[in-house]
This record gives structure tokens, sequence and C-alpha cells, in this order.
């Protein structure tokens, strides 16, 4: 996963791979320290949110599956599929 955030970065920032591993954690630092803290936290809970509920859609989308996997798997006796 790192090595995706840094090939990205490096793409983006047109760095060399190797530049980019070290400009990267320099970059974040930075940021970080310079953030203030509310904005830090804001952006951290927005994270953790979304990151939720894409994890809740993902479990809702596995459980409508399974019923309609089942629904379809009763053969065509009248069922709905």
């Amino acid at each position: 996963m790192l090595d995706d955030i840094f090939d990205l970065f490096s793409q983006r920032s047109g760095l060399s791979s190797n530049i980019a591993r070290m400009a990267l954690p320099m970059v974040s630092k930075f940021l970080l320290r310079n953030a203030a803290p509310q904005e830090a936290l804001k952006v951290l809970r927005e994270k953790s949110v979304r990151q939720r509920q894409q994890e809740q859609e993902d479990e809702e989308g596995g459980f409508l599956d399974n019923i309609f996997d089942s629904l379809k798997g009763r053969g065509s006796s009248g069922g709905l599929f």
C-alpha cells in the first residue's frame, strides 16, 4: 500500500520514485505540524466516517447478494426470479 502511495505521489509530482520516497514523509510532517488541530481532527473524522460507511455498504451489498442468490437457487417454481 505504501508503494502505491509513493508511486502516485511520484507520478503526480513528476519526481523520481526515490525522491518521492524521501519527500513524502517530509511533506506529510510539514502539513501535520502546520495544520490547525481542528482541521486535522476534521479530516480524520471525515475519513473514518467515510470508511465506516463504505464498510457498511460492502456488508449490506453482500447481504442482499446472498438473499438474491438464495432466491435464484430455488429454481423457476413460481419464484420471483
